[in-house]
């Protein structure tokens, strides 16, 4: 069993680019820090106050890129992989078995009301509209050969216009006419995730704006997380009539708006190159691997409802700078906790050689010349 995880980790720490990794760490606090200020109460104890509903804004907009960074994330590391049916049936039984352990537990120790109804949905993840990422991910992981396919083929020219395009159109365009134009669903739907996916490859692929300094980035993911914050501040105090594409004083705050998308890409380009120390580099290879399951973890009914629904809106009481420690503190340590948990869902996995099954199953299903003859 100690060869086995050694060998996994091993093999797991090859060729890591550990800036990246540290980022989809920040980017998954960052999810838990969204769903803290918003889920927990904050958000809503903070109104009336000026000076405390702008901090709390402010730390929800600076946060507000976490998703788009986690789906350029995606493209960045993933378009040269082999996208193969036994990674993505690895992750389904990864969130099937959070999904599963925690529904018994919210039966046996919180809720004897749930039902065998639940229980079996709780088998088929792709069914919780809770898990929307998971949903539109295992859409875009379909794609995945067909989109590595073109980028791989397609000149630096071409692919670089077709990002651009793509973003004029689910980014830009809506901004302008305040509309939905091309039902991006503000973010929550797979052509959202496509459109990050080619930005993520087409900046690995190309290096693009290695040119711009860390210090640069920063400044820039500064200053457009202020442009957002700014402008619901302004709508709100001036302009309460305005329509957008959401909510009036949410206008910019979407997954496709142009400044949240670009203080992703900001963000990437501060981390993509980093150089770390070597005993950091071997926390972050143990833990990256985990953030997913953190988002898996704490949204799920029994962990939101008992340990995030309105339970922090005490920290609304707080001074503004002590309220923001509190919410990035609250933040670190749910993603400790549930990575904790899942760290050991990934023991039983490597025991278990869950990835080498399902491998030898992809194999078999592969070589099976009746569902895949060339004829």
């Amino acid at each position: 069993m100690i060869s086995r995880l050694r060998a996994h980790y091993i093999f797991r720490n090859r060729n890591r680019n550990y800036g990246v990794d540290l980022l989809r760490i920040v980017a998954m606090c960052m999810v838990v820090i969204l769903h803290v200020l918003n889920f927990g109460g904050i958000l809503e104890a903070a109104k009336g106050d000026p000076v405390k509903e702008g901090t709390a804004w402010f730390l929800e907009i600076a946060a507000y890129c976490a998703v788009d960074v986690y789906a350029l994330l995606s493209g960045f590391v993933g378009y040269r992989s082999k996208h193969r049916p036994a990674g993505l049936a690895h992750l389904w039984l990864r969130v099937a078995f959070w999904s599963v352990i925690l529904t018994l537990i919210e039966k046996l120790f919180f809720d004897p009301t749930v039902g065998l109804k639940k229980i079996m949905f709780a088998f088929f993840p792709l069914t919780n509209k809770g898990y929307w990422y998971f949903n539109m991910y295992f859409c875009l992981f379909l794609l995945l050969p067909l989109l590595n396919a073109g980028i791989e083929r397609l000149s630096k020219r071409t692919l670089r216009l077709t990002v651009l395009s793509l973003v004029v159109c689910f980014s830009v365009l809506p901004f302008v006419w305040r509309k939905d134009l091309f039902k991006s669903e503000g973010g929550y739907s797979v052509i959202w995730l496509i459109v990050l996916y080619l930005i993520g490859a087409y900046i690995a692929k190309y290096q693009a704006f290695a040119h711009i300094k860390k210090a640069i980035a920063f400044l820039g993911y500064f200053l457009c997380i202020t442009i957002v914050w700014c402008s619901r501040i302004l709508i709100v105090q001036f302009f309460p009539s305005f329509s957008g594409v959401q909510n009036n004083e949410d206008w910019l705050v979407s997954y496709t708006s142009l400044p949240i998308l670009l203080s992703a890409i900001f963000l990437l380009l501060i981390f993509r190159n980093l150089r770390l120390p070597a005993f950091l580099n071997k926390v972050i290879a143990v833990v990256s691997p985990l953030a997913f399951s953190v988002y898996i973890i704490h949204l799920h009914h029994l962990v939101s409802s008992v340990f995030l629904k309105d339970k922090f809106s005490d920290y609304a009481l707080l001074s503004p700078p002590l309220m923001v420690l509190a919410v990035i503190g609250t933040a670190i340590l749910f993603f400790a906790a549930c990575a904790a948990l899942d760290w050991i869902r990934e023991i039983i996995f490597v025991i278990l050689d869950v990835k080498g099954i399902l491998q030898k199953a992809e194999t078999k299903l592969l070589s099976a010349k009746v569902l895949f003859s060339e004829k």
